[in-house]
């Protein structure tokens, strides 16, 4: 008899504490993405979108703003890992009309992109500066 309450003590206990415990994890899913670092330049109209939603194709030929919203390179190309997914961002830093400009990698969590409301025009962003670009080693290829 003593082991029934017990049990019948400790179900009840599981069950009062269980909406408490699902209601972070459901809040956690209906929460769209916050963007991981404040832009001072954002143009008005333009949302965060993680990076994952934007291809390959959109990615390439995006402007690259540090985050007072200066232009300081531009989205060349990009690099797949093994797995399928965005390993890397080749920028070109430096430079200009192309002569003297190299091109360097930037891990995805290097940057943030931004689209605009009608979804023509997208913007990435990152923490970096143009001079601590030009201070990164050249992209040379995989290695």
């Amino acid at each position: 008899m003593r082991k029934h309450v017990k049990f019948a003590l400790l179900s009840a206990a599981m069950l009062a504490t269980a909406p408490a415990m699902l209601t972070p994890a459901l809040a956690q899913t209906t929460e769209s993405p916050a963007a991981p670092v404040a832009v001072v330049g954002l143009p008005e109209g333009f949302v965060y979108v993680e990076s994952s939603a934007v291809t390959g194709d959109e990615m390439k030929g995006i402007h690259l703003y540090d985050l007072a919203g200066d232009k300081i390179a531009k989205v060349e190309d990009i690099v797949i890992g093994p797995d399928d997914k965005v390993a890397g961002v080749l920028v070109d830093v430096g430079g200009f009309l192309g002569l003297g400009a190299h091109k360097v990698e930037l891990k995805p969590d290097q940057l943030q992109v931004y689209k605009n409301a009608d979804k023509k025009e997208f913007r990435a962003y990152t923490p970096l500066t143009k001079d601590e670009l030009k201070a990164l080693p050249e992209y040379k290829g995989a290695q």
